[in-house]
């Protein structure tokens, strides 16, 4: 990936490996998602059960 300019200074770009990945995921959120805490997160898939 070569050098590129970049609108917001405190947005990391992350290098990635070239295609094929083996392992790996590479997650995309909109402005609609929040991220939640490892208790929230547990309280709920308690919630939902198996």
């Amino acid at each position: 990936m070569s050098v590129q300019a970049k609108n917001f200074d405190l947005v990391k770009l992350v290098e990635l490996k070239p295609k094929p990945w083996n392992k790996g995921a590479i997650e995309i959120r909109g402005p609609y998602y929040s991220s939640v805490s490892y208790g929230y997160l547990r309280d709920l898939l308690d919630d939902w059960g198996s």
